[in-house]
Formats: structure tokens, sequence, C-alpha cells
């Protein structure tokens, strides 16, 4: 009973470490410009299909015998043109997060230097990025281990802003109708809420009770909800109409030096290690599927986005409202086609099978499409 439940605590904090990430420190801005009621559905609303969405994808690994990851489940059920658009959409995703982790590498070693050394995140940025590619060329592994250790201590900060932000909560702040841009918030929350990567390994970690799996993933998603809605609601509350893209820097004023250089020294050991294993990741794909050497796999995972960065793709909250609206769509439209097909030709009988109205799953593809639209259109 004590393993089960070992197992349990180690998948559910697997889901919830790979949710939790760097579409936290976006939150607050793109709910504000997006208005606070209308942002708070947002989150709310689509924190519930994610929970669906990652459900789905849970029944389709327990209808499957072999193990796969979305793009193989993709193939063998969809076939090869599924197989291509998601490989492209993950290849767009990868981008887009690894031009993030540049912005926020950048500003979160200048939080940590810039009174000290130089004060630039730009500089900082191109600092972390030849680090970062330097390590991959060399394929270092040893930060995959550590990684969910330093997101537990990302959570940890958030945890601890909460708490001394608590008492600094202005309700002025919550009385703004502010609508920029009406669509920022859903392409960032979904950014922030993606999780099925994680899903796959929920089956390996409890192989010896998979009717866990299920219980999991809806706490997994759930708790990453609750602490995202506390985040945004005691931030937005603190500094209002001065909430920054990147969260931090508009708390510098309420909170003092000290939060902030805690905040950004946990922020960027954890985007840091979620850069290195991700780009790494990347790059053994392009030496072992498309069989490219590793000096042309390396330039093709760091040195392109790389590029895009320098070419001014350098707006934080943009890039995830858009990769987010475009790659979450893309995913969660997939999971629901594999899902209607799996329910047909899976050769295994599942743990759990959800029974959801035709009208409702079609629905969900419809919120996608149009999400995806919106979000290239506003952004």
């Amino acid at each position: 009973m004590k393993m089960k439940n070992k197992n349990f605590y180690f998948a559910l904090s697997t889901l919830i470490g790979t949710i939790i990430g760097a579409g936290i420190f976006g939150l607050p801005y793109a709910i504000y410009q997006s208005g606070i009621f209308l942002g708070l559905v947002y989150l709310l609303v689509l924190g519930l299909i994610m929970i669906i969405i990652h459900l789905l994808y849970g029944e389709i690994i327990l209808r499957t015998k072999e193990t796969h990851r979305l793009i193989g489940y993709a193939e063998k059920y969809l076939g090869q043109t599924a197989k291509t658009i998601l490989t492209l959409s993950a290849l767009f995703g990868f981008y887009g997060a690894f031009i993030v982790y540049l912005i926020l590498g950048g500003e979160f070693l200048n939080n940590i230097f810039g009174n000290v050394f130089v004060n630039s995140p730009s500089f900082y940025g191109l600092i972390f990025f030849s680090a970062g590619a330097i390590l991959v060329y060399f394929g270092l592994r040893a930060v995959s281990e550590s990684e969910l250790t330093l997101t537990s201590l990302l959570i940890v900060t958030v945890i601890l802003i909460l708490f001394f932000g608590l008492t600094k909560v202005d309700l002025n702040n919550y009385q703004s109708i502010k609508l920029t841009n009406p669509f920022l918030a859903y392409g960032v929350i979904l950014f922030a809420l993606g999780g099925a990567v994680a899903i796959p390994e929920l089956k390996s970690i409890l192989k010896n009770n998979k009717k866990l799996i299920k219980k999991t993933i809806i706490w997994g998603t759930l708790i990453p909800l609750v602490i995202y809605l506390l985040f945004v609601l005691v931030i937005i509350g603190i500094t209002g109409s001065a909430t920054s893209p990147e969260t931090l820097g508009g708390l510098k004023e309420k909170l003092g030096d000290g939060i902030i250089l805690l905040g950004s020294i946990f922020g960027f050991l954890a985007i840091v290690t979620t850069f290195l294993v991700s780009t790494l990741y990347v790059k053994e794909t392009f030496i072992y599927d498309y069989k490219f050497t590793n000096l042309t796999a390396w330039f093709l995972a760091c040195f392109v986005p790389f590029l895009f960065f320098l070419a001014g793709f350098a707006n934080f909250i943009k890039i995830i409202a858009l990769v987010g609206a475009v790659m979450g769509g893309i995913d969660g439209i997939a999971i629901i086609m594999i899902y209607l097909k799996a329910k047909k030709q899976g050769d295994k009988k599942p743990e759990y099978s959800l029974k959801l109205p035709k009208v409702f799953i079609y629905s969900l593809i419809g919120i996608f499409l149009l999400g995806i639209f919106c979000s290239i259109v506003y952004n």
C-alpha cells in the first residue's frame, strides 16, 4: 500500500512539475490585459478543458498496447499526414519555448547580477544562450535528474510570493475593466496548462496500478490550476496596472529586492534545466530520427530559434500566447481525433473510459480552431 501511495505521489509531482513552468510568469499580465473578469473566466474554463484533454490522452494510452508519444499515436491512429502536422507543431512549440527561455533567462540573470555587473537583460540572454548551446553540443545529461527538484523550488518560490504578498493586496486593483487584448490570455493560459508530454510517463510510473492514472491526471492538472488562480489574484492585487509581462519586475517596489532575488534564482534554475533537457531532446531527435550530423542537429536545435530571437521575436507574452494557442490547439484537436479512433481501434481494454457526448467533443474542436484563428489575428 505504501509503495502504491509513493508511486501515486511521484506521478502526481511529475505531472504538476511538468505543467508549472515558464508560463506562470506571463499569466498575471495576460489576464490583466484581457480584462480581469474575462481572463479569470478563460483560466477556469480552459483549466477544465485541459483536464478533459489530459484524461482523453490518458485513455488513448491505456487503450494502446505499445507505448508512444503523441506523434507516435497520431501516426498509428490517424496516419502519416497527422504525424507530419504534429511534428511541425512540436517544432514550432519548441522554437517558441526556446525564445521564451532566453527572454526569461536574461530577465532572471539581470535581476540577480544587474546591480553588480551589466544591467541588461539582452546581454544576459546572450550569455545564457552561449553557455546553454555549449552544454547541448556536448550532450550534457546530468541536468535532467535535477529538473523535478528545481521545479519544486520554483513552486516553493511561488508560495513564498503568495505568502508575503497577501498583505500587500489592494482590492481597488481588481476594479480594472481593461480590454487591451481580449484574446491575449487564451494562448498564455493554454501554454501554462499544457502537460500532455508527461501523461505517457504516468503509465510507466503507475504500471502496477494503472487505475490511479485517472486520479493522477485530475489532481495533477487541478492543483496547478488552483495555484495559478491564487498567483494571478495576488499578483494583480499587489501590482494592478503596474503588472509586468514577466511578473517579477512589477513586484520589486512592493515586495523588495530579497524576494525578487530569491524568485529569480529559483526561476532561473527551473528554466535552465527545462531549456537544456528539451533542447538536447530536439537535437537528438534530429540525429536519430532524421539522420543529421551532430553539428547540423545542434545548429537546427539551438541557432535557428536564436536567429529568430536576434531578428526581434522577443516579446515574451506574445510568443507564449501564440505558441500556446497554435501548438496547444493543434495538440488538443489531435488528441480528440486520436481518442475517437482509439475508442474503435484500440487493442487494449482501458482502466477507465470517459463517456462524453459527441456534441461536446466536437465543440472542443471548434473552441481550439477559433482560438488558433483569433490568436493569430490579434497576436
